[in-house]
C-alpha cells in the first residue's frame, strides 16, 4: 500500500478575504443586486423631486444646486460629500450591472438536460441582447446587416 506524500515546496491555497468568497455565490449576488438596485431607485426617485423645484423658478433651482454642494455643513469641505455620493452612485450602477451579467451567463446552464439546457440558454441570450443591439448601434455606430430575402421562382 502506498500512500502519497504531499510536496514540502507546494503553498497551500490562499484563502480568498470573505467578501469575495460571500460574492462568488448567486444568492450573495442576488442580494448585492437588490441593495444596490434599491440605492440607483434612491438616486432617481431623489433627482426626480429635486428637478420639481425647476417649476418654481430660476431662484429656486440655483437654491437646490447651492445646497447639494453644501451638503454636510461644516463638517465636510464643500462639495465633498456630494463627491463621495457619486462614486458611491457609480459604484452602485458598476456592482448591479456586474452581478446581472454573471447572474445570466450561460454557466448556469451547463448541468441541465436537453430541453431545459435549450430553455436555459434562451434566457441567457434574451437578457445580453438589447446589450448588443445597443453596442452596436450607438458604440460601434453600425446596425446589424439587413435580412437578404430570396426570391421565389
Amino acid at each position: 500500500m502506498t500512500t502519497t506524500a504531499r510536496r514540502e515546496d507546494t503553498k497551500p491555497a490562499r484563502k480568498l478575504p470573505w467578501i469575495l468568497e460571500m460574492y462568488r455565490s448567486d444568492v450573495a449576488k442576488k442580494w448585492i443586486m437588490a441593495v444596490s438596485g434599491v440605492i440607483l431607485l434612491g438616486y432617481i426617485a431623489a433627482h426626480m423631486l429635486g428637478n420639481m423645484k425647476l417649476y418654481f423658478g430660476a431662484e429656486e433651482i440655483n437654491h437646490y444646486g447651492e445646497s447639494l454642494r453644501d451638503l454636510g455643513g461644516d463638517l465636510v469641505p464643500r462639495t465633498h460629500l456630494l463627491w463621495i455620493m457619486r462614486i458611491g452612485l457609480t459604484a452602485a450602477f458598476a456592482v448591479h450591472i456586474h452581478a446581472a451579467y454573471s447572474l445570466t451567463r450561460p454557466r448556469a446552464c451547463k448541468f441541465l438536460r436537453v430541453n431545459e439546457y435549450a430553455a436555459c440558454m434562451w434566457m441567457a441570450k434574451a437578457a445580453v441582447s438589447p446589450i448588443r443591439m445597443i453596442h452596436r448601434r450607438w458604440v460601434r455606430g453600425t446596425r446589424s446587416p439587413p435580412r437578404s430575402r430570396s426570391a421565389s421562382p
